[in-house]
């Protein structure tokens, strides 16, 4: 696990709900590039696939904070 993260961020492995939010941040990363266009080819590059195949030897990392939100809007923890 990676554990030399700067304070409030964490380290997890992807759920394959964690697809649409990656897919938004890299939307924001890229600023938009070739527009809707790019947004399709992003979402080819990094199919959710990934997500449900590569689990246990990729990572997710988020600020703990905005995670601990998250499960309150919801009700309920996430799945690991």
């Amino acid at each position: 696990m990676i554990t030399d993260l700067p304070e409030g961020l964490v380290a997890r492995h992807p759920v394959p709900d964690d697809h649409p939010r990656v897919l938004a941040v890299l939307d924001r990363w890229w600023a938009d590039l070739k527009g809707d266009a790019g947004a399709r080819e992003r979402a080819l590059l990094l199919p959710r696939l990934y997500f449900q195949h590569f689990t246990t030897t990729s990572f997710v990392v988020e600020d703990g904070s905005a995670r601990a939100l998250d499960r309150r809007s919801r009700g309920r923890p996430r799945s690991r």
